[in-house]
């Protein structure tokens, strides 16, 4: 695929996360800010005029870095690790179709890990304070969506690979976006990991939620569809043995297959693996839900990544450059809809 009809594709799918977010953080505008080492320029990859240039004077949507605003530079050349609302403007904007300029800004890099910010997302609104530190979370996850859209677009040379993946990541983007107020929790939990079991090629999601010291399966699906328990499943959050339970006693991101899985300390490997068609586990993948102090919510598992004929991978498993990510933004979602449950009991 020819480079500009790789940006164009980018462009479209970057526009189409950018205007969604917009939408649901009712911010009245929003940026998307991308610096290109290569031509030392930083671009607004959203919209048809960049309104953070004002300081420069910009007629165009790109500007050389040393051009821009101090501001600007700082940050294109500093390590911003995370999200957070600006106590002043610090990207002076111009006015926009008659509007007044921002009032309140909330500035989301575009992470790497170990690395300068791919870029910058910028949310804006004409009223004073009115973005809350709770925004931080969902601007961050879109910022990652971005991120993860830039990257495996310039990582993958061969083009059906890259669309597939950036088909992925919209998938993904819909169930981030999905807007389903008016649906039960149960019902927004079986839609995330429905989707969640497709757009990671597993042979099976399921998500676990924390009471009483255990996590309790909630809902699990398969590639046919909803897989029906007939009883409660349940384990006890402890350091082992059992895998489900010593991943929520470590409530962190656990990504195994092959014989490292197998030889897991915490593996029980006198109970076969029932709830895969397979009966066998080859390789895993968790998420934890955390909530703002650390505390586990609850995990979202896959299991068995599949080969391009749909069968498990039997010596290889899921990607850190690409599953994990996916995962991380699929997880979001669900915290987001446990916290939106939470608040409407109080």
């Amino acid at each position: 695929m020819e480079q500009n009809a790789r940006t164009r594709l980018d462009d479209n799918l970057l526009g189409e996360i950018v205007n969604k977010a917009v939408t649901l953080t009712q911010a009245e505008r929003g940026c998307l800010l991308l610096y290109d080492p290569v031509t030392d320029l930083i671009e607004c990859r959203t919209g048809a005029d960049c309104h953070c240039f004002a300081e420069a004077q910009c007629k165009t949507c790109a500007v050389p870095l040393q051009e821009a605003p101090p501001r600007l530079r700082q940050f294109f050349n500093g390590h911003n690790s995370s999200g957070y609302i600006s106590a002043s403007i610090e990207f002076p904007t111009k006015p926009h179709n008659g509007v007044s300029g921002s009032a309140s800004q909330m500035l989301v890099p575009l992470r790497r890990p170990n690395d300068k910010s791919l870029g910058l997302l910028i949310f804006e609104s004409s009223q004073s304070d009115y973005f809350q530190q709770q925004d931080i979370v969902f601007a961050q996850a879109i910022a990652d969506f971005c991120a993860l859209t830039i990257e495996e677009s310039q990582r993958l040379a061969n083009s059906d690979r890259m669309i597939r993946k950036l088909r992925l990541i919209s998938s993904a983007l819909n169930v981030l976006l999905a807007e389903f107020e008016n649906k039960k929790l149960t019902e927004k939990f079986d839609y995330i990991v429905e989707r969640a079991t497709e757009i990671l090629d597993a042979e099976l999601c399921s998500l676990w939620l924390v009471k009483d010291g255990n996590v309790i399966l909630e809902t699990s699906f398969a590639q046919d569809g909803k897989v029906r328990n007939k009883e409660r499943v349940m384990w006890p959050i402890k350091d082992g043995p059992g895998m489900t339970g010593y991943i929520a006693y470590r409530k962190e991101v656990f990504n195994c297959c092959g014989k490292e899985l197998d030889n897991h300390p915490a593996r029980r490997a006198e109970n076969p693996s029932e709830f895969v068609f397979s009966k066998k586990v080859f390789s895993e993948l968790a998420y934890p839900m955390l909530d703002d102090d650390g505390n586990l919510l609850g995990l979202l598992f896959a299991y068995n990544k599949k080969d391009a004929n749909g069968q498990p991978l039997k010596n290889a498993g899921f990607s850190r450059e690409f599953d994990e990510p996916l995962m991380k933004i699929l997880t979001t979602k669900l915290v987001i809809s446990i916290k939106n449950a939470r608040l409407l009991k109080k």
